[in-house]
């Protein structure tokens, strides 16, 4: 039995699909298709699992961002499309694997500056934790019995 992750982006070969255990049918499969990605047991493939949940979250910070903006006035069609377009941007510098995400953060930080800002607010010890806390009960939810 191969266990796989394919998630929505596939469709489009934008991400690799977690398996275990690796398989040449799975990677006949899934390669063309963005890529699998072999993981070394259930163990690893609940880690992937979990993590698979930040998408909608990552999507609603997008969406609270916009309404945040239409709050001081400005239009809804307005904010949505400068931020979607601004957000659909960072997508070479995401997907550039070459690159730690930790750098990418901070490639996309001026010293001082807003993003770096907002960041530190936003993620402080407790949003971090916070977030950390979310993961961990994905992560039990997955690997429960």
């Amino acid at each position: 039995m191969i266990r796989a992750i394919p998630m929505p982006p596939v469709r489009n070969r934008a991400v690799a699909t977690v398996v275990t255990p690796a398989h040449p049918a799975a990677a006949e499969i899934f390669d063309v298709l963005g890529g699998t990605l072999p993981v070394a047991d259930e163990a690893a493939l609940s880690v992937f699992s979990s993590v698979t949940g930040a998408v909608s979250s990552h999507l609603h910070y997008l969406a609270v961002v916009c309404s945040w903006a239409e709050s001081q006035g400005v239009p809804r069609d307005d904010a949505e499309r400068f931020l979607r377009g601004l957000f659909a941007g960072l997508s070479p510098a995401i997907a550039d694997t070459d690159t730690p995400i930790a750098q990418v953060v901070g490639d996309h930080e001026t010293p001082g500056g807003l993003n770096e800002q907002l960041r530190r607010s936003f993620f402080d010890e407790h949003g971090t934790a916070s977030l950390e806390h979310a993961l961990d009960d994905l992560h039990a939810r997955v690997t429960r019995p």
